[in-house]
């Protein structure tokens, strides 16, 4: 038999005293002064979920018939009433009644608000297994409004209708009239302030009803019982209660009562808590550690009877060492204690030197009561280095790399690592290098402690121990030994299976996290296969990855850095990508560049490592295939930037090198090679906070008209960028530059970009699209001339360049590999531009399931408009757009505050 809950009532009395208290509150409290008519019409109308015909979501899972509905409906109307019928939801629908009746429930035969009203056998159209549906609302003793399931629009429906009473139909009454609820706790919150959690309930009155509260006898108000909450609804209380009844240093009695709304009932004690004052200062001692000079400890305090901030004194092997105040903001306390504030926190120094020390901590307390420990901790002062061994490879160029991190506990100056392979001096070198974890765990000592070095790796293995040097002894402390096998080293790279090849020129997921994402957008069935440094991995299974139509997969190499990446897809091509999470919540997405996209010529707008906090890269990648996919040698590379050349360089078949021009900045940057590469430009801002890679333009892909799906110079912590470089040797370039079909900007005011220069105008005020850049070799601007066009985007701490789509690009179907409005910190937008005169429609599926018009999918572009999609709580993948013509899509991703843009892969 299906049962409602039960209701449980309280009336336990802690002591003869409490019973006074409470038989005296009880009769000071008011009943209900209505008059009849009033309590009539309080009783006479309970308020419908909706009108007509719709659906709510408390039956969903039930069967969807008249007896799943009235079986969930009724605990709504009447908490803690039981349903007492038979069967798993009271069986036939006739028979609830002669159930009820059986049961000793309250029945009769008029209609009464809440009621549940039952048709015998073939009453009023029932059928043969009867009908039920509750009592909405009576309008006389014959005539009344039900609400009701699988009546008049079928099963898994509500509709609500108004009936004249006849014979057959019998109804079901609830049988309690006074509140009825509960007090849950009794907590401190602030000084002199408790707050008390609970609630309560009429059964037979359909609003929420008052509360009134006592503090150790003393009456502290009432307060109205309409919190929502997920075990009863809209019947909870959290009330605050303050006043000097609440003094320190004692245990105090909340008692709760329920005021009867409709003089039916009576009123009801609900139940008490007790509650400590506490009046000694509270807190905790949560951490100490090395500092330069001594150590350096953290927590947190309070005084329960101030929100002001109080002192802490620390004692350093007994003895005073330091005093400060527990003022810094710490939001967490705040959360434990919002009657506080956040300004509870405390960090000092306290002089030290080398050994073993007890640091004991106490709160100072204000007024009455007592100074309390917060704690003590035993630490080791060290004055030799500390650090680790982070990881030993072996890279795509046969060389050993190594990195860690190392302290020298007395200054926050970097020092030097020895690395010694198979027990010989290999390397010496500073470790300068920024590590934001390390600055993040050793505060005092900033970030500037990493090391990464590389040395020649010898055949077979390879034991690599590392050493910080002491400034004062010159002595070494072993920060960490490992192992790497020399299998690369005389063996040439493995080639890459048949299929559709996609490049990257790196992977990564040592400085970051690093996925690499393959979507089966086709209708047959693909298999993957990975090769990196010039071996084929499994990809972390047993064998290859097999997908079928509209599966996704997102392959996590933990610890593995190296390139080039080349990934395969046999039976056809597929929307895959290359997703980097860089210093915890950077994030870029770089689609596959597939084989017929590689040159020996490419372009990118800018180089700059003399911007405050930037490093940049140019990494150049040599697959061993070139772009027909057939196999190539070595190859020989030179970097042109801003006319001044760099290198050759020679890579190697399955060989990967980055290389970086400290203090350069120019425009624009040119790589010729004697084969193809894989080429792109990785850069890092705010500090190494922030990840963004470009892909290399190929000379190919150079076009005298780039679009992109939107430019915003307007939105609250953006800064946007339209660069535009002439790569011309000899020839000026001229340029106009729309937005949402309207010249926004040209060469008039500024003049022509020189050969070998480029330009980098902000739009103020501008936030649409689409964005397009035309340039030309004449002022009249009638003939074409190629250029290198970028967009880049601050936006908070975060940077993104969004390359330029030539116009010849456009197309009518683009896909990427993953969707997210899922995930925490997620947000995520589908542009699609129409840069045409005329008005398209686009269709979006993901997942293989076409989006629900309610997020204007399928919809229309206007001419010279985007069209914005976004679906809230979706995420999955592949992802596609299809339009009636050709357009223009990227998908916008801000990351936890970071903002990232990828292009859609065209599939047509």
């Amino acid at each position: 038999m299906g049962r409602g809950p039960e209701k449980t009532a309280r009336f336990r009395f802690p002591s003869a005293i409490a019973l006074l208290i409470v038989l005296v509150a009880l009769a000071w409290l008011p009943f209900s002064a209505r008059s009849s008519e009033q309590n009539s019409a309080a009783r006479r109308e309970y308020p419908v979920t909706a009108t007509g015909v719709t659906a709510i979501p408390f039956w969903a899972g039930l069967g969807g018939y008249c007896t799943d509905y009235v079986w969930a409906r009724w605990p709504q109307i009447h908490p803690g009433e039981r349903l007492l019928i038979d069967g798993p939801y009271g069986g036939d629908a006739w028979a609830w009644y002669p159930n009820a009746v059986h049961n000793g429930m309250s029945t009769g035969q008029m209609p009464e608000v809440g009621s549940v009203a039952v048709w015998g056998i073939g009453v009023g159209g029932s059928g043969s297994l009867g009908h039920v549906a509750v009592v909405e609302k009576v309008y006389s003793s014959i005539s009344f409004q039900v609400s009701e399931m699988n009546w008049s629009c079928g099963r898994s429906c509500i509709d609500h209708r108004n009936i004249t009473l006849q014979p057959g139909i019998n109804f079901i009454y609830a049988t309690n009239h006074s509140p009825i609820g509960n007090v849950d706790s009794v907590t401190w919150v602030a000084p002199l302030t408790v707050a008390v959690r609970g609630w309560a309930a009429d059964p037979d009155y359909h609003g929420s009803i008052n509360v009134r509260f006592f503090a150790d006898g003393v009456y502290m108000g009432q307060a109205l019982a309409a919190y929502a909450r997920p075990d009863v609804g809209p019947r909870g209380f959290n009330q605050v209660l303050s006043g000097g009844v609440f003094s320190p240093g004692r245990q105090h009695s909340v008692c709760a009562y329920g005021i009867d709304p409709d003089g039916i009932g009576t009123n009801s004690f609900l139940g008490c808590g007790a509650v400590y004052m506490p009046s000694d200062t509270i807190g905790a001692l949560e951490g100490a550690s090395g500092a330069p000079g001594g150590l350096r400890f953290w927590g947190w305090t309070i005084d329960p009877k101030t929100s002001s901030p109080i002192t802490v004194h620390a004692y350093l092997d007994g003895r005073i060492a330091a005093a400060a105040q527990a003022k810094t903001d710490r939001p967490d306390v705040a959360r434990s204690y919002p009657g506080y504030g956040p300004d509870h926190g405390y960090s000092a120094i306290v002089a030290a030197a080398p050994g073993t020390h007890t640091l004991c901590v106490y709160g100072i307390n204000t007024g009455a009561g007592a100074n309390s420990s917060l704690g003590c901790r035993t630490i080791q002062i060290s004055d030799s280095p500390v650090g680790h061994l982070d990881s030993v490879a072996i890279g795509s160029d046969r060389q050993l790399h190594v990195s860690g991190w190392v302290i020298e506990p007395d200054t926050s100056n970097s020092i030097q690592v020895n690395l010694y392979v198979n027990d010989q001096p290999a390397v010496t070198e500073a470790a300068s290098g920024e590590r934001a974890d390390v600055g993040a765990a050793y505060p005092d000592y900033g970030p500037d402690h990493g090391y990464q070095a590389s040395t020649l790796a010898s055949p077979g293995e390879n034991d690599v121990c590392a050493y910080g040097i002491d400034v004062h002894s010159g002595a070494g402390s072993l920060l960490g030994c490992q192992a790497a096998q020399n299998s690369l080293a005389n063996y040439p790279p493995a080639p890459a299976p048949a299929g559709d090849h996609y490049y990257w020129p790196w992977f990564d997921s040592g400085g970051g996290n690093d996925w690499l994402m393959m979507a089966n957008n086709s209708t047959g069935v693909r298999s993957f296969n990975l090769n990196m440094n010039g071996r084929n991995l499994n990809l972390g299974l047993a064998g290859d990855i097999a997908m079928q139509p509209g599966q996704l997969s997102a392959v996590d190499l933990r610890r593995v850095a190296g390139g080039p990446v080349v990934l395969t897809s046999a039976g056809g091509a597929a929307a895959v990508s290359q997703r980097t999470l860089w210093a915890g919540s950077s994030l870029e997405e770089v689609p596959g560049i597939k084989s017929t996209s590689l040159s020996s010529h490419y372009f990118w707008p800018l180089y700059d490592t003399v911007g405050s906090g930037t490093a940049d890269w140019v990494m150049l990648a040599n697959s061993g295939l070139n772009h027909a996919d057939k196999p190539q040698g070595t190859v020989s590379a030179t970097i042109n930037i801003g006319g001044q050349s760099h290198g050759p360089y020679t890579i190697a078949p399955g060989q990967t090198v980055a290389k970086a021009f400290p203090g350069i900045t120019g425009s624009p940057v040119e790589v010729s090679s004697s084969g193809d590469v894989i080429a792109s430009q990785r850069v890092l801002t705010g500090s190494g906070t922030a990840f963004n890679e470009l892909p290399g333009i190929s000379a190919s892909q150079l076009s005298s008209d780039y679009l992109w799906t939107w430019y915003d110079q307007k939105g609250d912590g953006m800064e946007d960028w339209v660069m535009v470089a002439n790569p011309s040797a000899s020839q000026d370039m001229y340029y106009e530059i729309d937005i949402g079909g309207k010249m926004v900007l040209d060469d008039a005011a500024a003049g022509p970009v020189l050969p070998g220069k480029s330009i980098a105008p902000q739009l103020n005020g501008q936030n649409s699209g689409p964005l397009e850049v035309r340039t030309f070799s004449d002022v009249a601007h009638t003939q074409t001339l190629n250029a290198v066009a970028s967009q880049r985007i601050n936006f908070g701490s975060s940077f993104e360049e969004v390359p330029g789509s030539p116009s010849t690009t456009l197309a009518g179907n683009f896909v990427w590999s993953w969707y997210d409005m899922r995930s925490t910190g997620a947000s995520d937008w589908i542009l699609i531009a129409n840069p045409g005169s005329s008005a398209l429609t686009y269709e979006i599926k993901i997942g293989g399931r076409t989006m629900p018009a309610s997020s204007a999918n399928p919809g229309t572009i206007a001419a010279n408009s985007v069209a914005i999609a976004v679906f809230p709580g979706v995420a999955g993948g592949p992802v596609e757009v299809s339009a009636s013509g050709n357009v223009l899509a990227s998908q916008r991703i801000i990351w936890n505050g970071h903002l990232n843009e990828v292009l859609g892969t065209v599939t047509n």
